[in-house]
């Protein structure tokens, strides 16, 4: 069997989901804990659809929504005003935004009105509304608010009045809530907006085009993020409220793209995939005073690209490439700093290739006191798996969709 899930984290007692509320201070925002774990699975019978998952028996289908063999392909599950909030499609209205409560699932909002679809994403809950970036009958791509309180709609304007905004890594910080977004001139950059005055643009990184701001995250009175001046390439850049300003952190690749990737904070330190033409693409760390500097050199010959990075109980985990046992599940202990292969799954040089979510904010789900990740073993395809801090195992025996996959992440 292939497995084929998306989990994700709501609810206020720990089990998990695969889009998660962020674990140790990474990017997204607004949502609340976990209790439950919501799935995109297939059985082999109902395409795509949402799925329920406890931790310990076999999950349950939350709704047939596209009925039949046809997917509706959710994504984006968020906790907002104690519901689940997500992305789903069905034949007749394209993607748009759906809710479920525990006992039923429904469409919250058809914002086109026709099979188009709104493609609702990248969400984030700020003073109790729910924003998203979502496509409408406009024709544009805008940063879009839903209130649950007054089951209604609406387009937040002021940001790029002849076009898409297109805004994307909707983050929290403080009270406000920053996002990239492309202007009147198609410039995209750092914008932040406060629920009541119009969304401001904050950063003109790069002057004569985009600088692209990616994975934005919350860093202490920091807000982190991948950006492009123009000048020294696709680095490390930080923005602070209180100087009202952002500035590139390092040129860690001088005179190309480092590239920083999978933005994760644990114990204190943020930590991302990085590129340099020494070590290749590794783990590096930045404490926010001092330059930041590789972590972990795991394959010390070639470039180890570790991926899907997750703070757990205090460590860091993610999947890396020594270069002997492929791309397998890795710890960074950030006490004794220093990284070890948690276990190998696929044994030989394969690897099980363990895999997180594919929805804003990046990682391995995190759920009380379980983190869990897919990773195929070379016999069963690509099954869910659970660590609890002392062992990892396979989440559901047998498999559930025997002729296909039931989980598979598309990043």
């Amino acid at each position: 069997m292939r497995v084929l899930f998306r989990l994700f984290l709501i609810g206020s007692i720990g089990l998990f989901s695969w889009v998660f509320i962020s674990c140790g201070g990474g990017g997204g925002g607004g949502g609340e804990t976990a209790t439950l774990a919501y799935i995109q699975g297939n059985d082999g019978t109902h395409g795509l659809e949402p799925w329920i998952f406890n931790g310990l028996n076999a999950p349950e289908m939350m709704a047939n929504i596209e009925t039949g063999a046809g997917h509706s392909q959710p994504g984006y599950f968020t906790h907002y005003d104690d519901k689940v909030y997500f992305q789903a499609s069905t034949a007749a209205t394209g993607k748009e935004l759906w809710a479920y409560d525990g006992s039923s699932a429904w469409m919250v909002t058809d914002l086109t009105g026709d099979s188009t679809g709104s493609s609702p994403y990248f969400m984030a809950v700020m003073d109790q509304i729910l924003y998203f970036s979502a496509w409408n009958s406009s024709g544009a791509w805008d940063l879009t608010a839903y209130d649950a309180n007054s089951d209604s709609a609406w387009i937040v304007t002021g940001i790029n009045t002849t076009g898409s905004a297109s805004p994307t890594y909707m983050t929290v910080m403080g009270d406000k809530m920053y996002f990239a977004a492309y202007d009147d001139v198609n410039d995209r950059e750092l914008w932040v907006y406060d629920g009541v005055t119009a969304p401001q643009r904050v950063a003109d990184i790069n002057t004569t085009g985009s600088s692209s701001p990616g994975q934005l995250t919350v860093f202490g009175d920091k807000l982190c993020f991948r950006a492009n001046d123009g000048l020294t390439g696709s680095e490390l850049w930080c923005y602070t409220e209180a100087a009202g300003a952002a500035t590139l952190v390092a040129d860690i690749w001088v005179g190309s793209d480092s590239t920083p990737q999978w933005l994760k904070v644990c114990r204190g330190r943020l930590f991302f995939a990085a590129s340099d033409v020494v070590s290749g693409r590794e783990l590096w760390e930045y404490d926010g005073v001092n330059a930041p500097s590789i972590a972990a050199d795991i394959h010390t010959s070639g470039t180890s690209s570790p991926q899907w990075l997750t703070c757990f109980k205090s460590d860091l985990y993610f999947s890396a490439n020594n270069g002997e046992d492929g791309s397998e599940l890795w710890v960074y202990d950030t006490g004794m700093d220093s990284a070890w292969m948690m276990t190998d799954i696929r044994t030989g040089p394969n690897g099980s290739n363990p895999t997180g979510i594919d929805d804003w904010p990046y990682g391995f789900p995190v759920g009380g006191d379980y983190m869990y990740f897919g990773a195929n073993d070379g016999a069963t395809g690509i099954e869910p798996y659970v660590y609890d801090g002392s062992q990892v195992r396979r989440v559901v025996e047998p498999e559930i969709n025997p002729s296909g996959d039931f989980w598979k992440a598309v990043f």
